[in-house]
């Protein structure tokens, strides 16, 4: 068992975190809950590479090198761009006459 006398903090406000204390040396590991499968995991390689296509809580777990963890989470948003339609207007235009 391992004893973490200075555990490390992590410090999460977007997908970049920063992590104090701990033994330094750590890897993150991102993932985010399985919606179809309760109590899953989907891993994240890069969480600066997501598409995101609804909203969720993404989660990471720092491990330092002396095995001692600290866990995070942030939650992304995700909104629609609105939708844009028109009609275009002038459209019987012959070269070197202006559009009325």
């Amino acid at each position: 068992q391992t004893v973490c006398s200075d555990s490390p903090v992590i410090n999460l406000t977007s997908l970049n975190p920063t992590v104090t204390g701990g033994s330094g040396g750590g890897s993150y590991t991102w993932y985010y809950d399985d919606p179809s499968l309760p109590g899953t995991h989907i891993l994240v390689p890069n969480p600066n590479s997501v598409n995101i296509t609804v909203s969720r809580t993404f989660y990471v777990r720092y491990t330092d090198a002396s095995s001692c963890t600290a866990y995070g989470s942030v939650m992304v948003n995700f909104s629609t761009l609105p939708a844009v339609t028109g009609t275009p207007t002038n459209q019987d235009c012959t070269a070197g006459t202006p559009a009325r």
